[in-house]
């Protein structure tokens, strides 16, 4: 293991808390070995990556919302449609809401794990270990972390491609189809953080 990533590891889980896992986007093919062989979503995979690594191949992805966070939703009126029936909003105010959700572009797979070198960190975390890294950065920076919350494309837009193309820190809590399935929990955030932005805040230390 790196000494980067120990630090960042360390810094996350020994001085934050929570459990954090290791996100890498892959935008050539990599080998299968490793690759998830059943479709699932983001949420769900990140859940998953408590106990093993594996790569999820951008066409095993199991949900419109997630395909889209990554770039390879082909149609996207198709999830606006979705959501509007599911939601019973107005088709107006979700395809605003899609549009100024970030996405990500060209990415074949993504890579889960603790022990990876990771694009982007995220915890599914307890409102204490939020406000930790909240304080932390509070003190270290002498100001607040602007903060955004939404319940739409909640952990693979707003959390997981958001806080990487923004280099911030990013929280969520969570869309109601990942709460219903039971991949986040009642008491749980969704906390998203970059590695270079960590990098750079280890670097300070």
């Amino acid at each position: 293991m790196s000494k980067e990533l120990s630090n960042q590891k360390y810094f996350l889980e020994k001085q934050i808390g929570g459990n954090w896992i290791g996100i890498r986007f892959n935008s050539s093919p990599r080998s299968e070995v490793g690759a998830i062989d059943n479709p699932m979503r983001i949420c769900e995979a990140i859940l998953l990556a408590k106990k093993k690594n594996f790569i999820l191949p951008n066409h095993q992805i199991d949900c419109m919302g997630g395909c889209r966070s990554i770039g390879c939703l082909a149609n996207e009126d198709e999830l606006v449609r979705h959501v509007t029936a599911a939601t019973g909003l107005p088709i107006a105010s979700i395809q605003k809401i899609v549009r100024n959700t970030p996405c990500l572009a060209d990415i074949r797979s993504l890579e889960f794990g603790r022990n990876n070198r990771p694009d982007v960190w995220i915890s599914y975390c307890t409102p204490r270990t939020a406000m930790s890294l909240v304080r932390f950065w509070q003190i270290r920076f002498a100001e607040d972390i602007p903060i955004e919350m939404s319940t739409f494309l909640a952990t693979c837009g707003n959390v997981l491609a958001k806080s990487y193309l923004t280099n911030r820190i990013c929280l969520s809590f969570g869309c109601p189809t990942s709460r219903d399935l039971g991949f986040i929990a009642d008491d749980e955030l969704v906390v998203g953080i970059p590695s270079q932005l960590l990098d750079s805040i280890l670097m300070e230390e």
